[in-house]
């Protein structure tokens, strides 16, 4: 009997490397593989353990089997792009690794893509879990064990692995070897290089970095934006997913109109996670989704309780998190901590400067090695804008990182480092604003936004740092102009003012802000107590700070209509400005006392004024003051009787807008070239003032701030109705406002024929949006052909296919094939 038991040890925890083995059971049975003898080895408890879990895996190998696929326990959900890439990727290379983060789905990917493939191979496929093995010795023995492969006279090598595998036709899936990466590394490169019927699946949060290897990462689940009609959100993965495994915990639940608004944002907070949001529908048990969604708002360590049966790094978000952590070393994890300040990423300056207080930066050679070393651990993401490289962190990883360093004591310095950079990065911005580098400096700080108002809160929220902010938010003027921020951009500086009180030129620069973004939403009583604060310390600080002045007031003395008292105080800023040399602050000047002098019927002195501020910014390649005054001149030549240069000048504004993507200053471009055109094509204008109605509201302003101004607008409107009829007016009115921006942007400026229609339009006139060839791929998309079976189909290349795919989804404001198909049907209904 003796010979038909062995001594049978089984752990019950294996922790990451490092890590302590907590228990384990010892039980007599039978020998999973058969045979007999018995018999007892000493070793150590930890070896002892890893064996014995090397020779339970031998337990999935059934006699006669062709796969060790684990079932799955719950439906799989999305990832269609996913699965079709990964079978072309394994049509194609005998290697492919699976990246990403902990919890992103890789694992449940590879076992999906197990399942579909195993009749694929006629040996099988075969699955070695790797989480909860330590000990790399046992890496070739442990996968011999899930296929079978007993020698119980000694251990099972790599050699003995090649041997076995070398004339099979089989793919076997290596899961989770991030831990043991190198290892992973040589017993895969050995086994390709001798099994030429082999092909390996792996995933791991880094590539194996072996040749011939075809990496594909795991990205997060689609999240629609709040912007989303119903459709959109019912269609999401990540939405899909959350219902799904809610329903399992609470029968009966289901996403409708009381709940919808809630499971969106869970989703999104969650950023598409699947773990996240697997562990997050646990807690429906206890909770409604508005409930959830606001508790996950406050604590995001709520995602920890999970599944016991869970390896224990998916158990909760903090154990999944701590593994990745334990794989990164001393100083990729100071760095992770470091960026975990930034919001919306970082690029490799701002990642510099701040993590310069921890001796991380050291040369911009050792700085790039650590970066990249986070982005193959899938710690951190990177995509390029303007050729620069931005690293992005999922926000449950800068979570982590960010509480790190707040126990640690470190967090203020490390805010107060990010805000420091900013602050210099706006003043650097001022200092190159007059030059062709305006434009990639405006694209910036769009990237930006997020890490300005981390910036900005920390200044306004931590003692002694209002100065610095104030700084800062008054430096951002002329961006908020632009990307029309007016609202959020008063509050800052609001705040900001209430928290810096000493006299200086930073306070005089930020009641000058706080006083343009009140008279442009019209709050001139606002706008009048930050002038009277700035006149009163102004002649204290000095010339320059009074020139600010002047010119805040001809601004403000300009929307009241108190147009000569605004020509008087715009001169005396000139003045001023010119003896202290400062270009930037002349050429504004300029262009705003042409637009004074304009809006006061003084043609002549208007076109001198913009002419000069257009000297001064096209010897610096300077493009908004720019903008602005050709924009300006435009009206002035249309007031002189020559609409046809009029309009070419307002295109050459408008484009020049259309390069900084500036939104106030497009909705203005629109109003001018509606006013202009209206005699001559009233449908036109009635496009134009739609599409400029839409940004307005957008940004939240109107024309009504200029009386003037509003009055050409009011004109151009009435006259427009009058010709077309009040019907025919509203639906071209109706049409430019449904209209895309960028879209609105080429209708103005003639670049295509035809008026751009969203869904509300009807579906026969979104078919325009569509070139010939790009319908002709919505076609093949809604049969279902994948890029690669489009690009076949129509003798293109796969990548000019998944271009022409993206073209249509950007068009028609789309995110899936699936809604491309539906697109489609209903317009061949």
């Amino acid at each position: 009997m003796l010979s038909a038991l062995r001594f049978h040890v089984r752990a019950t925890r294996v922790v990451p490397p490092g890590g302590m083995i907590r228990t384990f059971a010892v039980r007599f049975g039978p020998f999973p593989g058969g045979g007999g003898g018995f018999g007892v080895i000493v070793e150590p408890k930890a070896t002892f353990v890893q064996r014995a879990y090397a020779l339970n895996m031998s337990q999935l190998a059934l006699s006669g089997s062709t796969s060790s696929l684990p079932a799955e326990v719950s439906e799989f959900v999305g990832r269609r792009q996913d699965r079709a890439a990964l079978r072309r990727l394994l049509e194609e290379s005998r290697l492919v690794t699976l990246t990403g983060m902990g919890g992103v789905g890789k694992s449940r990917l590879a076992l999906r893509m197990a399942l579909e493939l195993r009749r694929a191979f006629r040996d099988g496929v075969w699955f070695v879990p790797l989480g909860e093995l330590s000990d790399h010795t046992l890496l070739a023995e442990t996968t011999a064990a899930v296929l079978g492969i007993h020698d119980r006279s000694r251990r099972v090598g790599v050699v003995q692995l090649a041997e076995y595998l070398q004339s099979r036709e089989l793919l076997l899936v290596l899961d989770n070897c991030e831990h043991l990466i190198e290892d992973c590394a040589v017993v895969v490169d050995s086994l390709l290089r001798a099994c030429p019927r082999l092909r390996i699946l792996a995933t791991s949060r880094e590539a194996l970095r072996v040749q011939g290897e075809a990496v594909r990462p795991v990205a997060p689940l689609s999240v629609p934006d709040s912007e989303a009609g119903p459709a959109d959100v019912h269609e999401s993965e990540a939405v899909r997913l959350f219902v799904q495994r809610a329903s399992h915990v609470t029968p009966g639940f289901a996403l409708d109109e009381a709940n919808r608004t809630a499971v969106l944002g869970i989703c999104q907070h969650l950023e598409g996670m699947p773990l996240a949001l697997e562990l997050a529908a646990v807690r429906m048990r206890a909770m409604s989704a508005p409930e959830l969604h606001q508790r996950l708002l406050d604590d995001w360590e709520l995602l920890d309780l999970g599944s016991r049966g869970a390896p224990y790094r998916h158990r909760t978000m903090t154990a999944c998190i701590e593994w990745s952590h334990a794989l990164c070393t001393p100083a990729e994890r100071r760095l992770w901590e470091q960026l975990a300040v930034f919001a919306g990423g970082a690029e490799m300056d701002a990642v510099g400067y701040t993590a310069a207080e921890r001796d991380l930066s050291g040369t911009d050679e050792h700085l790039a090695h650590l970066l990249q070393s986070l982005v193959d651990k899938s710690i951190l993401t990177v995509d390029l804008h303007d050729g620069r490289a931005r690293y992005r962190m999922q926000e449950l990883l800068r979570r982590f990182g960010k509480d790190r360093l707040e126990s640690a004591g470190q967090l203020a310095a490390a805010r107060r480092r990010h805000r420091d950079f900013y602050v210099e990065l706006l003043a650097r911005i001022d200092e190159e604003w007059m030059s062709p580098a305006q434009t990639d400096w405006m694209r910036r700080l769009r990237r930006e936004e997020a890490n300005l108002r981390i910036a900005l809160d920390f200044s306004c929220t931590e003692p002694g740092e209002g100065d610095k902010g104030l700084e800062l938010a008054s430096r951002l003027r002329k961006y908020d102009i632009a990307y029309g921020g007016f609202t959020e951009a008063r509050k800052w500086l609001d705040r900001l003012l209430a928290h810096s009180r000493s006299p200086s030129m930073t306070r005089v620069r930020g009641l000058r802000a706080a006083s343009w973004l009140a008279v442009m939403q019209g709050d001139h009583t606002r706008a009048s107590i930050f002038l009277d604060e700035a006149r009163q310390i102004a002649p204290g600080i000095g010339a320059a700070a009074m020139s600010l002045v002047f010119q805040a007031e001809g601004q403000y003395r300009m929307s009241l209509g108190d147009l000569q008292s605004a020509i008087d105080s715009l001169n005396r800023a000139i003045e001023g400005m010119r003896s202290e040399g400062s270009l930037r602050d002349v050429a504004e000047s300029y262009m705003l006392l042409g637009m004074t002098c304009g809006l006061a019927g003084d043609l002549d002195r208007a076109a001198a004024a913009h002419q000069t501020c257009l000297d001064i910014c096209e010897r610096s390649g300077e493009s908004w003051f720019r903008s602005y005054s050709l924009w300006q001149l435009g009206l002035v030549i249309w007031a002189g009787g020559d609409p046809t240069h009029a309009v070419e000048l307002e295109k050459q504004s408008l484009r020049l807008k259309r390069r900084i993507d500036e939104r106030f200053g497009v909705a203005l471009s629109f109003e001018a070239l509606a006013w202009i055109q209206t005699d001559a094509d009233p449908q036109r204008a009635a496009v134009l003032l739609g599409a400029a109605d839409a940004l307005w509201r957008l940004i939240g302003t109107s024309l009504e701030t200029l009386p003037d101004l509003n009055t050409l607008r009011r004109r151009s409107e009435g006259a427009a109705r009058d010709t077309l009829g009040a019907e025919q007016f509203r639906v071209a009115h109706g049409q430019g406002g449904t209209m895309e921006l960028p879209s609105a942007i080429a209708y103005a400026l003639g670049e295509n024929s035809a008026v751009f229609r969203t869904e509300r339009s009807g579906p026969k006139e979104q078919r325009g949006r569509l070139t010939k060839r790009e319908r002709e791929i919505a076609a093949l998309v809604a049969i279902g052909l994948t890029n690669r079976e489009i690009a076949t189909r129509l003798v293109i290349s796969v990548r000019t296919a998944e271009a022409h795919v993206e073209n249509i989804l950007t068009k028609l404001g789309f995110t899936s094939r699936t809604q491309i198909a539906a697109w489609f049907a209903e317009r061949e209904d």
